[in-house]
């Protein structure tokens, strides 16, 4: 397990910051739902996810959720663990500065252990939030399944964080373009 997480930044403890998560549906299957007319149409397994991340600051006192986005196959949560900046996604305007400063790598050595990203802060909440969304659903003989781990993105700065804000609020609309659909439309730079 030495090398499992190996992506992941040495220079952070990923205990406290904020952070761009992506977790994905098992083999990309649309368990979530469906797009039509720009519109995400959930399932009920859509509607449980959505319910179960807006508990999440419910179950984790030093946890908010800045934005999220469910999508067909996969979801992204903007997630700040430990940094309470005291109002969640649905009470801050987007395009207001929260002022969040630059977060960059420790100048002198690497974080120890850093074998222990499983236990981590953000793994521990992510981890629960999967774990309780496929318990729900196997609740009610919903068939799902994840696929194994997360992505994440360590939000350094105030431009990263207005990109990923935007391109969570606008991912329903360009889901043509998405990575993650099986009949994406690849994007040109036509002049």
């Amino acid at each position: 397990m030495a090398d499992r997480h190996q992506f992941r930044a040495k220079w952070h403890d990923y205990n406290e910051g904020i952070y761009f998560i992506t977790i994905c549906c098992a083999n990309h299957i649309q368990f979530f739902g469906s797009i039509r007319d720009d519109k995400m149409a959930l399932t009920q397994t859509g509607e449980i996810a959505v319910s179960c991340i807006e508990a999440i600051p419910q179950h984790f006192v030093d946890a908010e959720v800045w934005n999220y986005v469910v999508m067909p196959n996969h979801l992204h949560i903007v997630i700040a663990v430990g940094t309470r900046h005291g109002a969640s996604a649905r009470q801050k305007p987007h395009g207001v500065a929260i002022n969040l400063g630059c977060l960059k790598p420790k100048q002198h050595g690497a974080i120890q252990n850093q074998d222990f990203h499983h236990n981590t802060r953000l793994a521990v909440i992510i981890n629960q939030l999967k774990s309780t969304i496929k318990r729900e659903t196997n609740k009610q003989a919903i068939d799902f399944s994840w696929q194994e781990r997360f992505y994440d993105n360590i939000i350094q700065n105030q431009h990263a964080y207005e990109r990923i804000m935007y391109y969570i609020d606008t991912n329903v609309e360009n889901w043509c373009y998405d990575r993650f659909n099986e009949n994406r439309i690849e994007k040109t730079d036509e002049i």
